[in-house]
């Protein structure tokens, strides 16, 4: 919604300016209603109404399972749990239950209250103010930096691909739960103020939580790989050094987002040219078949380190 609207005085000491009809309708406003505003950094004042105290409407989603299986029905539950339905249901001939369930069970925030022989219904408990999106970066953070441990191991020891895969799931929920927040302050941009982060940051976050993602499937594809054949001495000495530098940068750039350090962040995005240089080299090292594939997967995370460094350096201080 865009438009203009003119500064009336009104007495001595204040100015009115009207609100839009529509605005006032949607957020279901009416007269002597209190309106809060805080002003940024633009020299901008930004009202919003005080919606966070007030009985949201329940939003359901009906999902009939005839003649899908489950990966069909799996789409339309993440399209209902991302979209911030509060209800879901899924009615009709459900074929494969269990995995159906353990989708459900796997949401966050989302848990099975009622079943019959057909029909799952799960309501969603999430309450936006128990949510931080820094604590889940940092959740995310933790299990990325156990995953990169655990691909070391799996080189020097025995593969860890069944643990690395669970973790990575773990990422993928924490990922959803971002984009259920995502899509609730594009719907209610109020509620940014609930999350304790500015529109900025909120922004940056998604980016950053969309890199630390891609950066787990990586790890998780690339320990896959590592699992289908046995290298040689050689390729096992080059792939380790390659994983520990890659463990050294992603701590680096993790540190430089905690400590908003543009400095050392910088120094991280300059070494992305030396890093795809080491994996270039490995490359022409390597005898192994999978060793192609599994080089891509190491330059993917190389490059997921670079875009969370983009996303810090440029951030507009506050």
């Amino acid at each position: 919604m865009e438009g203009s609207r003119k500064i009336i005085q009104f007495g001595e000491s204040s100015y009115v300016v009207s609100l839009p009809k529509e605005w006032v309708r949607r957020n279901n406003l009416k007269k002597s209603d209190a309106l809060f505003y805080s002003e940024n950094g633009n020299g901008e004042l930004i009202f919003y109404p005080n919606s966070a105290d007030k009985k949201e409407e329940v939003k359901e989603a009906t999902i009939i399972a005839d003649n899908k299986d489950a990966l069909h029905l799996e789409r339309e539950i993440m399209s209902a749990y991302v979209n911030n339905c509060n209800i879901i249901k899924i009615i009709g001939e459900i074929k494969e239950r269990q995995k159906i369930e353990k989708i459900l069970n796997n949401l966050l925030a989302l848990q099975i209250i009622e079943e019959s022989s057909n029909k799952i219904i799960a309501k969603d408990f999430l309450n936006i103010k128990d949510v931080s999106i820094k604590d889940i970066i940092r959740r995310m953070d933790f299990i990325i930096k156990v995953m990169l441990e655990e691909s070391v191991e799996s080189i020097e020891k025995s593969n860890r691909y069944e643990d690395i895969a669970s973790m990575d799931k773990s990422i993928n929920k924490l990922k959803f739960l971002v984009y259920r927040l995502i899509k609730n302050v594009f719907k209610n941009p109020n509620k940014i103020k609930l999350l304790d982060v500015s529109l900025q940051q909120f922004l940056s976050s998604w980016i950053i939580v969309s890199d630390l993602e891609q950066l787990s499937d990586e790890c998780r594809r690339f320990t896959r790989f590592l699992k289908m054949q046995k290298l040689n001495d050689k390729e096992k000495k080059a792939f380790l050094d390659m994983l520990k530098e890659i463990n050294l940068l992603y701590s680096e750039i993790m540190k430089a987002y905690y400590n908003n350090n543009k400095i050392l962040a910088h120094s991280v995005l300059a070494k992305k040219g030396h890093m795809i240089d080491l994996c270039n080299e490995t490359f022409n090292i390597c005898d192994s078949k999978v060793c192609g594939p599994m080089i891509e997967k190491m330059k993917s995370m190389v490059t997921s380190v670079r875009n969370i460094g983009r996303v810090i350096v440029d951030q507009e201080d506050e």
